[in-house]
């Protein structure tokens, strides 16, 4: 039976694993050079085209970030931003002791994650508690439109307090602010409308 990576060694060679099996698909990776991460990018040239980006962050074995975009313009500024932020969180993170979960979350911010694989999902949460290390989260509906001209891809933003169970998940605060899911991380919601797409 499949266990998940417990230790360092085990995320780094399971990460390892994932990554070579990522450049035989096409994928190229490279570490970056302004933050503790490894950055992945794809093109898709063939029918609808798309410009993928996977970005692992430290030691993790699941992606922090899995986004596909229209132009490369786009995932080149919106992955330079992005590792520009995780790398002054990272060097910030080293001087710093005791991170409170209220430094970066409050009851009613929204939490955004998004993952899949050959599809981009994406879920959306409100912060309904926090407490020193924990925020508690509850799933919320979104809105998701076709804006890109077809049934596989559209822009998607939650619905703040329409909450889809009664369900109220626990979880700890990173010291970047980060939240740990199965396939990745959450992040506070920009405000903006997320990309999703889907093949079913």
């Amino acid at each position: 039976m499949f266990r998940s990576p417990r230790t360092k060694k085990e995320r780094l060679e399971y990460r390892a694993y994932e990554l070579d099996r990522m450049r035989k698909d096409g994928w190229i990776t490279a570490k970056s050079t302004v933050a503790d991460a490894v950055v992945c990018w794809k093109d898709q040239t063939v029918g609808h085209q798309r410009f993928y980006l996977k970005i692992y962050r430290g030691s993790a074995c699941n992606t922090d970030i899995f986004h596909s975009f229209r132009t490369s313009k786009a995932r080149q500024e919106f992955a330079e931003a992005t590792l520009k932020r995780m790398g002054e969180r990272q060097s910030s993170n080293k001087t710093r002791v005791n991170v409170d979960a209220s430094d970066h979350w409050q009851v009613g911010d929204v939490m955004s994650y998004s993952w899949g694989y050959d599809q981009t999902n994406v879920d959306f949460f409100e912060v309904v508690r926090v407490s020193k290390k924990c925020v508690w989260v509850r799933e919320i509906w979104q809105n998701s439109s076709d804006s890109l001209g077809g049934p596989t891809g559209g822009r998607t933003q939650p619905r703040r307090g329409d909450y889809k169970s009664d369900k109220i998940i626990r979880k700890v605060v990173g010291k970047d602010g980060y939240i740990s899911f199965d396939h990745g991380c959450g992040s506070k919601w920009t405000g903006s409308s997320l990309y999703t797409s889907s093949y079913h």
